[in-house]
């Protein structure tokens, strides 16, 4: 019994993942998409920020880019490197109007010191293209991981 029920829990969040996506695909019009879009925003003293948005953020460069970078430019520290520590800091940030980088969370830390990192260099990212709904630059959550790996 307790393996049935966990397989319908596995199954449902891939069912609920599909209809949502099948929904957002038979948006056929901009007006459709943006009443889409401004339910999933969340509230600040600055203004929404958004999870979806009809133009998504991007990095210079795209993903690809994104990643070089965090790669070319994170600094393993010495308490992970005296220790072995390897794993993976998951970052959630604003991307501004203006394409600057805000709100610096962490969602999932691996240590004291790979977070401080981490976070520094997300708030060394260079702008991105910002998010757009209408046509509009707006605030927009985005997540990255920064992986922490000795070779």
């Amino acid at each position: 019994m307790l393996k049935q029920l966990g397989l319908c829990l596995l199954v449902l969040p891939l069912i609920a993942s599909c209809s949502t996506s099948k929904k957002g695909a038979e948006l056929s019009q901009p007006s459709q998409l943006s009443q889409e879009v401004q339910s999933v925003k969340s509230e600040t003293s600055q203004g929404e920020i958004y999870e979806v948005a009809e133009e998504e953020a991007v990095f210079p460069g795209g993903h690809v880019g994104l990643l070089m970078y965090i790669r070319d430019h994170v600094k393993y520290p010495a308490s992970a490197l005296e220790t072995n520590l390897q794993g993976m800091v998951i970052l959630r940030f604003v991307i501004e109007r203006d394409g600057s980088v805000g709100d610096v969370n962490i969602t999932k830390s691996l240590s004291p010191d790979c977070d401080k990192e981490s976070v520094r260099l997300i708030k060394s990212l260079p702008k991105f293209k910002p998010a757009k709904i209408d046509g509009k630059p707006v605030r927009k959550w985005f997540t990255v991981p920064v992986r922490f790996i000795l070779q």
